[in-house]
């Protein structure tokens, strides 16, 4: 599968998830898989990856916590006007 694909299947589907993360020279997205930065033409490192995994997890984390307190709380004040 070329980038193309992998790029329309995460904008297709939403729970399709296709880990990016920013390059560390420009600042673009680019999949965390990618040995060189297909904007700028900087050359990953493995450290400099396994970097932007951890802070895609770490955000993810961050992302459904922030929303099972938004949807839990939006919950609870509709049952609260309800009754």
């Amino acid at each position: 599968m070329n980038r193309k694909e992998q790029y329309s299947i995460m904008r297709g589907a939403g729970s399709v998830l296709v880990k990016m993360g920013p390059c560390p020279m420009c600042h673009k997205l680019i999949f965390v898989d990618e040995e060189d930065c297909p904007h700028c033409g900087y050359a990953l490192t493995e450290e400099e990856r396994q970097h932007m995994i951890k802070r895609i997890e770490k955000n993810n984390r961050y992302s459904m916590a922030f929303g099972a307190l938004f949807f839990g709380s939006l919950f609870g004040a509709v049952v609260y006007f309800i009754v």
